[in-house]
């Protein structure tokens, strides 16, 4: 049976903690798997209450942090996402990418150093910051 899976959670979120980027300021860090996510739950710290979140989003694993996945925004966002589509597109294409249908995760066969480079100040609205990311390819 060939029934697409990929909806069905992420092996990377189950069992695993939530890091912080600022856990990954201090040096590289090397990118294993990535998975994206168009739809998620998450709960109400408050009311305990199970909230659906519909935006897309990426998460990833270092494998200097095993058991931890963190949120990817801006510009590590926009690169994941480029070689998901590139492997989308054609998964020959891109060789330093490969779907793993066990985790439901894109695994990279190469090193991909990044570091998070902290926040800025938006120039639009000073009372709000995004993260930068430095990629090392």
């Amino acid at each position: 049976m060939a029934l697409v899976r990929k909806s069905l959670s992420p092996a990377l979120l189950n069992g695993t903690e939530k890091g912080t980027n600022e856990m990954l300021e201090d040096n590289f860090y090397t990118v294993t798997k990535f998975t994206f996510l168009k739809e998620r739950t998450k709960v109400d710290n408050d009311s305990g209450e199970v909230i659906s979140i519909n935006e897309d989003m990426i998460c990833f694993a270092v494998k200097e942090y095993p058991n931890t996945y963190f949120w990817a925004s801006t510009g590590l966002y926009d690169f994941l996402m480029d070689q998901l589509e590139a492997y989308e597109n054609d998964p020959e294409s891109i060789p330093e990418v490969e779907y793993d249908d066990t985790e439901k995760a894109y695994v990279f066969t190469v090193d991909v150093p990044v570091k998070h480079g902290g926040k800025v100040k938006l120039k639009s609205d000073a009372s709000k910051s995004c993260n930068t990311w430095i990629i090392n390819v």
